[in-house]
């Protein structure tokens, strides 16, 4: 925070650090909201997912293990894929 605070760091460094903290929150919102709704007994809903958007979180939720045994993580996705559609049971996991 003193770096911070005496302008030291780098503004790309910090933007890319607060992108991934708030990318942290929305998936720690969508796993409690994920709790809350298997606590609830429910029908399973039908929501339309982008596949691309789901690569994506997956790729960034493993590459620090990919890292950890000097691996990369390269993702090739397809343009304008249609959204397909997801059966959300009260068990599914919330990416």
């Amino acid at each position: 925070m003193r770096s911070i605070d005496k302008g030291k760091e780098d503004p790309g460094t910090l933007r890319e650090i607060l992108v991934d903290v708030e990318a942290d929150g929305r998936r720690a919102h969508d796993i409690i909201r994920n709790v809350r709704n298997t606590i609830k007994k429910s029908d399973p809903t039908l929501r339309r997912i982008n596949l691309n958007e789901l690569v994506t979180k997956v790729a960034h939720i493993v590459r620090p293990d990919a890292v950890a045994y000097s691996c990369e993580v390269e993702t090739s996705l397809a343009k304008d894929l249609p959204l397909i559609e997801e059966i959300r049971s009260r068990f599914s996991r919330s990416w």
